[in-house]
């Protein structure tokens, strides 16, 4: 052993453990002992994700007098090869989760009890409410309206240390700083959406980024993000608040499709996350390519963004000033081919959430096309054809 260390640290939820602990990992581990000293009277459940072939899931039990002993050990594990796109680790390599917790409604419970009147409003709150939903009569243009609040006008800041790694900040301290973390901030919809008289409820979820919920299983940090569902005719419309470039309609990528728990008033549900399919997410592009007798080409492009390439695309039209997008267009263009130039381009409001983000660009490419006796070959502009993203190196 070279060294070792202590490490003390405080229960997030008082008189109980939980931990995940990796096995395996992305290098190879020549010995790896995971090892749980617990009074003998404790209960301790663990999980078992993606063990080795014929390898131990279960650990040896050790009862030492007034304690107990529970210790996994393995070696010469191997790696886990990094690869494009890959799932979560979590969804790979052999890991371990324990935790004392009785059952999700204990947490549920816990939970419910820490964040019991965050979500009241004040008569601040009231009148900005008031302010946004004026002329408004639809519960859906109500909901969008004070989304679009929350997610431009309450700044991202995350300060996830110990217990305020799971309860929120109350929603007039939110308001009044107009900054928070995904808890904070759902916790500010949450009231908002109900002083317009739409119920709403918080709603924990673990991201594309992580492995998906095991709910037989109650350990709460699988979860590691915190959104919102408003109640709608025949289910909820699920919101985040983080991801600001978004559309209300749309929910981001990594929160789609994934297994949730929904935090009603006297209930926790568990539901699964809507999937968008390919139209919902992605670009419908209409090209107009003049070739000239010279080999040049003239091309005008017109596009519809949504989902994800909408928000991306919003983002940079946003945040860069005109000249930034024009030099970056330029250089953009001039990747299509050396020497091309832009002749101009336009787009709709990207401030305008409303309405579905259009774009058009018009270029100019000299000696684009390649002669070959009477024909003339070139390649489509925007059209990616490479496969690297599922190659593999041999």
């Amino acid at each position: 052993i070279e060294y070792k260390y202590v490490k003390n640290e405080k229960p997030v939820i008082d008189g109980q453990f939980t931990d995940n602990f990796f096995i395996q990992w992305y290098y190879p581990i020549l010995h790896c002992r995971y090892k749980i000293i617990t009074p003998s009277n404790m209960d301790l459940k663990y999980l078992v994700l993606n063990p080795l072939k014929e390898s131990q899931q279960s650990p040896k039990v050790i009862n030492s007098g007034k304690k107990k002993i529970y210790l996994w050990e393995y070696k010469d594990v191997p790696q886990i090869l990094k690869e494009g796109y890959m799932p979560p680790i979590e969804e790979l390599a052999f890991n371990v989760s324990v935790t004392t917790i009785d059952s999700w409604e204990e947490f549920f419970r816990w939970w419910r009890k820490e964040v019991k009147g965050k979500t009241d409003s004040d008569k601040t709150i009231k009148e900005e409410v008031a302010g946004l939903t004026k002329g408004l009569s639809s519960r859906r243009d109500k909901m969008e309206a004070i989304f679009d609040y929350v997610k431009r006008d309450i700044r991202y800041v995350s300060i996830d240390l110990g217990k305020s790694g799971l309860v929120p900040e109350p929603a007039t301290e939110v308001f009044e700083n107009k900054y928070g973390d995904c808890k904070d901030q759902s916790t500010l919809l949450i009231s908002m959406l109900k002083a317009a008289g739409i119920p709403a409820h918080y709603v924990l979820i673990p991201t594309s980024g992580v492995g998906n919920l095991a709910k037989d299983f109650p350990y709460p940090f699988q979860f590691n993000h915190c959104i919102v569902a408003a109640e709608k005719e025949g289910g909820y419309q699920y919101l985040d608040p983080v991801y600001e470039d978004h559309r209300f309609d749309y929910l981001p990528n990594s929160d789609q499709n994934r297994g949730v728990a929904i935090f009603k008033d006297h209930e926790t549900i568990f539901e699964t996350t809507p999937f968008f399919n390919a139209v919902e997410n992605g670009t419908i592009s209409q090209q107009l390519i003049e070739i000239g007798e010279d080999a040049s080409i003239t091309v005008e492009d017109k596009s519809l963004k949504s989902g994800s390439a909408e928000a991306f695309l919003r983002s940079i039209l946003i945040d860069y000033s005109p000249t930034e997008m024009k030099e970056t267009l330029e250089r953009y263009v001039d990747s299509i081919s050396s020497g091309a130039r832009l002749l101009g381009y336009t787009h709709s409001d990207p401030l305008d959430f409303k309405t579905q983000l259009s774009w058009e660009i018009k270029y100019h490419a000299d000696d684009y096309c390649k002669k070959a006796g009477d024909i003339l070959i070139f390649e489509v502009p925007h059209i990616e054809t490479g496969c690297s993203g599922v190659g593999k190196e041999m």
